[in-house]
C-alpha cells in the first residue's frame, strides 16, 4: 500500500486529478499527512491518535491506514467501529464515498488493501480439507469473520468481489461436524452464516455456490436426527432460525426475513427485497419445500413455560401458520403430538397465539375428509394423563385441553348435523369422558383469574355452557364453591378481600351507566341478585 505522501503529490501524474482544490480538502490532506508522520517517528501514539480520530469521527481513511499499517487488530478494530451506532454510520459512509470514486485517492487505495487485508484473515480460517474439518480452529473466530463481512457488505455499498463471495462459502460449509455443531460457538455460527446467505444474495449469482444448500440439507437432516443439537438454551437453537426462514419465505414475509436477520446479527443491514426473494426461490427449489417445512415444524422443540409476555417469533408461530395453509393435513404430517407437547409447556397468562392455534387444529381434524388419513388428535390416553393421572397437574394445561376438546366436539357435531361427508373415523369425545372432567373447578378458577386467561375466556364459557348447562343451576352458582370464599368476607362491615368478585362487581359498576347500556340488564341484575343471596344466607346462618 503506498503511503499518504505518495498518494497525494505529483508522483501518481497530475495532482490535479488527486487533489481536491479546495481548502477544506487540503487541510485534510496536510492534517492527515502531518498525524501519519507523527507516528511514523512515535509508533506509540497510533493508539491515541486512532482513538482520537474515532471519537471525533474526523479522517477515517487515516485511522484505517495506522490500523492497516502499525496494528494487527485490523478485524477486531473494524468490528469495533461498525458495532457502534455513533461511528457505524461515519464509517459506513466513508466506505460508500470510495465504493463511489468520490473520496480521495488514498482514501480508496487504504480501503482496497483493508480488503485484501481481510481477504487474508478469511482464508486463514478456511481449513485446508474442510470436508474433515479435522484442523483446529476456533468457531469463534470464523464467526467474527463472517459476521464482519455481512455487516461490510450490508451497511455499506462495497460490492463483494468473486473471489471473496466464494472463500465466505468455503468458510460457511467448512462446518460440518456435529461435535461442532452442538456447541453454543457452532448454534451461532450457524445463525451467522444464514444472516450471510440472506444479506448479501450476490453469492448465488455464481454456480459453484450452490454447495451451500447441501450444508443447510446436511444440518437440517442431523439437527433432525440428533437431539443433541439442541441448545440447551433454546433461544440459540439454529433450528427454529431455519424454519422461520423457511416459513417466512413460504408466506412472502420479506420484512420480517429482514428483521431476524438484524437480530441476529446485531447490524441494522440493508437488505435488498429482490435478492430475497430470489434467495427465496433459490431455497423453495433447494431446501424447504412444503413438505420438508412441514416435517421440519413438528421436530423442532415446544418452548419451555409459553407465557403471552413472550417477544419475537416463536414456533408455535410457525406451526399455527402452516396449520392455517393446510400444510399437515395436505402431506399427513402428524402434529398432535407436539401440540399436546406445547399445550404442557404453556404457563399464564396464555399465548394468545396458541389458543388460535388450538381452535384451528380442532378444525383440520373435525373436518378430514380423506378416510384413508390416520386420525391425528389428541387421544383419550392423553387426555387422562393430564385430568386424572397426576393430581398436581397445573390448571393451566388442563383449561387449555378443556378448550380444545369442546371445540373439536362443537365442529365434528356441526359437520354431522350438516350431513358433511368426512372421515368416519372421527368422533367426538364421549361424554362419559367429559362428564368425569373437572369442569366446576376450571370454571371457578377462570373466573378468579380472567386476566390470565383473556384469550379463550369468553370462548371457553360459551363452549362450556352449550356443554354443560347444569352447571348454570342458580343453587350451584350462588352457593356452590365460592361460598367458602365468601366466608372470608366481613359483610357487615363491608370489608371484603382485595381480589374477590364483590370488589370486581363494584368496579365494573362504576363504568356501567344502568339508565343507558343494557349491559346492566345482561350482566348487572344478575350479579347484583347473587350477591344479593349470599349477604342474606350470611346474616341468617
Amino acid at each position: 500500500m503506498k503511503s499518504y505522501h505518495q498518494s497525494v503529490s505529483n508522483g501518481d501524474g497530475d495532482a490535479n486529478n488527486h487533489i481536491d482544490t479546495s481548502s477544506v480538502s487540503v487541510l485534510r490532506e496536510i492534517i492527515g499527512r502531518f498525524l501519519i508522520n507523527l507516528c511514523s517517528f512515535s509508533i506509540h501514539l497510533v493508539s491515541p491518535i486512532r482513538m482520537l480520530l474515532i471519537n471525533k469521527q474526523i479522517l477515517p481513511e487515516v485511522s484505517l491506514y495506522l490500523t492497516l499499517t502499525y496494528k494487527t487488530d485490523c478485524v477486531t478494530f473494524l468490528a469495533g467501529t461498525l458495532n457502534d451506532p455513533l461511528s457505524g454510520d461515519w464509517f459506513s459512509n466513508f466506505l460508500n464515498e470510495s465504493q463511489n470514486g468520490t473520496s480521495s485517492l488514498f482514501a480508496q487505495e487504504t480501503v482496497n488493501s483493508m480488503r485484501a487485508k481481510l481477504l487474508e484473515e478469511l482464508i486463514k480460517v478456511i481449513p485446508l480439507h474442510y470436508a474433515d474439518s479435522k484442523e483446529n480452529i476456533p468457531i469463534v473466530k470464523k464467526s467474527v469473520i463472517i459476521r464482519l463481512y455481512t455487516a461490510l457488505l450490508g451497511l455499506s455499498e462495497l460490492k463483494a468481489t468473486r473471489e471473496e463471495l466464494m472463500k465466505c462459502v468455503d468458510l460457511i460449509i467448512s462446518v460440518n461436524e456435529c461435535k461442532d455443531l452442538r456447541t453454543k460457538a457452532g448454534i451461532h455460527f450457524v445463525r451467522l452464516c444464514l444472516c450471510f446467505i440472506l444479506t448479501c444474495a450476490d453469492w448465488a449469482e455464481i454456480p459453484e455456490n450452490f454447495r451451500v444448500f447441501d450444508w443447510i440439507k446436511l444440518i437440517l437432516s442431523r439437527a433432525n436426527g440428533d437431539k443433541g443439537f439442541y441448545s440447551t438454551v433454546q433461544q440459540e437453537s439454529y433450528s427454529e432460525m431455519l424454519l422461520l426462514i423457511g416459513i417466512h419465505f413460504y408466506t412472502s414475509r420479506l420484512s420480517v426475513l429482514a428483521q431476524l436477520v438484524r437480530s441476529t446479527i446485531g447490524f441494522n443491514v440493508r437488505i435488498s427485497s429482490d435478492g430475497l426473494k430470489k434467495i427465496g426461490e433459490l431455497f423453495a427449489v433447494h431446501v424447504f419445500s412444503e413438505l420438508v417445512i412441514g416435517q421440519y415444524a413438528v421436530s423442532v422443540p415446544c418452548t419451555s413455560c409459553l407465557n403471552d409476555t413472550m417477544e419475537g417469533y416463536l414456533p408455535v408461530h410457525c406451526v399455527y401458520q402452516l396449520l392455517k395453509d393446510g400444510v399437515f393435513t395436505k402431506h399427513a404430517i402428524p402434529v398432535a403430538m407436539w401440540i399436546f407437547e406445547q399445550l404442557q409447556q404453556c404457563h399464564v397468562p396464555c399465548h394468545a397465539v396458541f389458543c388460535e392455534l388450538l381452535e384451528a387444529f380442532a378444525s383440520s381434524v373435525a373436518c378430514e375428509t380423506n378416510s384413508r388419513v390416520l386420525v391425528d388428535t389428541i387421544t383419550t390416553e392423553q387426555i387422562n394423563s393430564i385430568f386424572f393421572n397426576n393430581k398436581n397437574e397445573p390448571l393451566t394445561p388442563q383449561i387449555l385441553l378443556l378448550f380444545y376438546m369442546l371445540k373439536f366436539n362443537t365442529q365434528v357435531l356441526s359437520n354431522k348435523k350438516k350431513g358433511r361427508n368426512f372421515n368416519e373415523a372421527i368422533q367426538p369425545y364421549s361424554r362419559e369422558l367429559l362428564s368425569r372432567l373437572p369442569v366446576r373447578k376450571i370454571m371457578n378458577h377462570l373466573q378468579r383469574n380472567q386476566s390470565d386467561y383473556t384469550a379463550l375466556y369468553s370462548s371457553l364459557f360459551s363452549l362450556v355452557i352449550s356443554f354443560f348447562p347444569h352447571l348454570l343451576n342458580v343453587n350451584d352458582l350462588l352457593f356452590g364453591e365460592e361460598w367458602e370464599f365468601f366466608n372470608e368476607c366481613d359483610l357487615e362491615g363491608n370489608n371484603f378481600p382485595e381480589n374477590t368478585l364483590m370488589n370486581n362487581f363494584i368496579e365494573d359498576f362504576k363504568i356501567i351507566k344502568i339508565p343507558e347500556s343494557l349491559e346492566f340488564l345482561q350482566f348487572g341484575i344478575p350479579i347484583l341478585l347473587k350477591y344479593l343471596l349470599l349477604i342474606f344466607k350470611k346474616k341468617h346462618s
